[in-house]
C-alpha cells in the first residue's frame, strides 16, 4: 500500500514540477513515460498521473487539472 502510494505522490509532484503549458503530448510522455489512464473526447485529450490529469487540445497541454476537478472528457465547463 505504501508502494502505491508514494508512486501516486512522486508522480504527482513530478507533473506538477515539470510539466509546463504548451509542451506537446509526446512531450509530456517523454518527461513522465505512459500516462496511468487516458480520455479522448472532442473537446481534448486528457493524460493521469498521480492525482493530476493534463488536459490537452490539439495535442498541446492546455491546463492541469487536480483529479477532485476531473469530472470526465466531455464535461468541459470547469475548465
Amino acid at each position: 500500500m505504501n508502494k502505491i502510494l508514494n508512486r501516486i505522490n512522486t508522480e504527482t509532484y513530478n507533473v506538477r514540477n515539470k510539466i509546463s503549458l504548451g509542451m506537446t503530448s509526446n512531450e509530456v510522455i517523454q518527461l513522465m513515460g505512459l500516462p496511468n489512464s487516458t480520455s479522448n473526447c472532442a473537446e481534448g485529450l486528457f493524460y493521469n498521473y498521480g492525482k493530476v490529469w493534463v488536459v490537452f487540445k490539439e495535442k498541446i497541454a492546455y491546463t492541469l487539472l487536480d483529479h477532485s476537478s476531473y469530472r470526465g472528457p466531455c464535461y468541459i465547463s470547469s475548465y
